[in-house]
């Protein structure tokens, strides 16, 4: 994975920039191809850094800092990851020339994708948050924000067929340590078998000690979720977001999370725009 971005990096201009996480463990072996110009970000640290974070449910307050000033910044979007991605986004966009005050209303004004924390609430009264999260670092970083929040919090996922078999078991771990109940379901198997896919991603749940249910079967696995969420509690469906079809063995089939979720009775939180 990082010889595949090295080659994008190699194809820039020597006047391009570089943006880097401030702290990202291979900033070294990016920044020895020899090619652009960096500006890294971070929370605390970097060109372009966040500083006295507040983080709320619905959002993050912060001082955006970069060599030309500071801003005070409310992000409409909660999650140590979303801040991150709008420092990233931040970062890019100062390198080409953008204000930083331009900078801070935008960030104010930014609204996720469908398919993005796009938030439901079910006819028993639970949250129900639906997210494209499908990697071990994407799924802990949603896991990690909605914790607070909720009485019990449950994680509806899987893990994809064709892919890093490594990934599949630190989900599990992920899901073991932050969520009440896991349940494990298929996400684009491929041609692989839902069985040992589900299989391999729950030896990571026993390893923590977490709690878990196997159901192959997406749709039954969010309606076995949504029956036993209630008020207080929060129902994470994580993996798809925004996608259409489940990838199988047998080619696409139409699945969509948001028409599960809809058919049960779920309503939205907030406007989409």
């Amino acid at each position: 994975y990082l010889a595949a971005k090295l080659r994008l990096f190699r194809m820039l201009p020597s006047v391009g920039w570089v943006v880097l996480g401030a702290t990202d463990p291979h900033r070294r072996a990016v920044l020895s191809a020899g090619v652009g110009r960096a500006v890294t970000f971070g929370v605390g640290t970097g060109h372009v850094s966040a500083e006295d974070v507040v983080y709320g449910e619905r959002g993050i307050s912060f001082v955006l800092v970069t060599p030309r000033g500071r801003h005070r910044v409310m992000l409409p979007l909660p999650g140590r990851h979303n801040l991150r991605n709008a420092l990233a986004a931040a970062a890019a966009a100062w390198a080409v020339g953008e204000r930083p005050v331009d900078l801070a209303e935008r960030l104010h004004q930014v609204v996720l994708p469908m398919g993005r924390w796009t938030r439901l609430r079910s006819p028993r009264g639970a949250e129900i948050v639906l997210d494209y999260a499908h990697t071990p670092v994407a799924l802990e970083g949603m896991l990690e924000a909605l914790r607070p929040q909720a009485r019990r919090l449950f994680a509806v996922f899987g893990a994809n067929g064709n892919a890093d078999r490594g990934k599949r078991p630190r989900m599990g771990e992920v899901a073991g340590r932050w969520a009440d109940w896991a349940m494990i379901t298929s996400d684009n198997p491929k041609t692989e078998d839902p069985a040992e896919i589900a299989r391999q991603v729950a030896g990571g749940v026993d390893a923590v000690g977490g709690l878990y249910e196997i159901e192959l079967d997406r749709t039954r696995a969010v309606q076995r979720a949504l029956a036993l969420a209630g008020p207080g509690d929060i129902v994470l469906v994580a993996g798809k977001g925004h996608e259409r079809f489940q990838q199988t063995a047998e080619g696409p089939v139409a699945y969509a999370d948001l028409d599960v979720l809809l058919a049960e009775g779920a309503t939205f939180l907030e406007r989409l725009d």
